[in-house]
Order: structure tokens, then C-alpha cells, then sequence
């Protein structure tokens, strides 16, 4: 995760919207909290123009017959000292799926290393 703006990101909420076949890991140790189809991350500071590394541990449904998972995530949430509202596009309202690997428009991704990004 990188704050790509001009001030610092207090309060930081990322989602990760599980990708279908995934659950969230028993064995997660970083502070998620699940709620079903996604989970929650709350981090505290995020300054301007730093990189923070957010990892999560998901459990593969054992059904599975794919060959390859997408996984997305994204800060839901985020306060600064002059009140302004994040501006990133969601990505759950982008392409109308948390596993849509279609392009999306937005932000959300850097340096387009990932399939389905811009």
C-alpha cells in the first residue's frame, strides 16, 4: 500500500474482498478481521509518499479446480488532518466483482504489475 497523496493517512482501513474458493486463514496472525466474503485491517498511520506492506493468509477451498486466484484489496477508509476524503475509486463498484481481472480505471494500482490492471 502506498500513500500516493499529500498527507498523511491516519486511521487506515484496507478491505480485501476474498477471491471466490477463499477464506479467511485460521492461521492468519496480522490482524484481519473477517466478515464473510471480506476482511478488515486497521493501520494506524500511513504517511505521505511511504509504502506499507499489508499481507494476509487465506485458506484455498480444497475444491478448488482452478489454475490461478486474484486476490484484491483496497483502504476503505482513511482520515487526515484537514477532513478531505480519500480519493480512490472502489474497486467492488469498478467492474462489479472483488475477482474481476478486467481493467479498471482507478488508481488502486501503481506500477500495473498485476493481471487486470491499468
Amino acid at each position: 500500500m502506498i500513500n500516493q497523496g499529500t498527507l498523511d493517512a491516519t486511521d487506515v482501513v484496507v478491505t480485501d474482498y476474498y477471491p471466490t474458493s477463499t477464506t479467511l486463514s485460521t492461521a492468519d496472525t496480522n490482524g484481519w478481521i473477517d466478515a464473510g466474503t471480506s476482511g478488515t485491517l486497521s493501520i494506524a498511520n500511513v504517511p505521505t509518499g511511504t509504502t506499507t506492506t499489508v499481507q494476509i493468509a487465506l485458506t484455498i477451498d480444497p475444491n478448488f479446480s482452478g489454475t490461478e486466484i486474484y486476490n484484491n484489496a483496497e483502504i476503505t477508509q482513511a482520515n487526515n488532518t484537514e477532513g478531505l476524503e480519500d480519493q480512490d475509486d472502489p474497486i467492488v463498484n469498478q467492474d462489479g466483482s472483488s475477482d474481476d481481472q478486467s481493467q479498471s480505471p482507478t488508481d488502486n494500482d501503481v506500477d500495473d504489475e498485476f493481471p487486470g490492471t491499468e
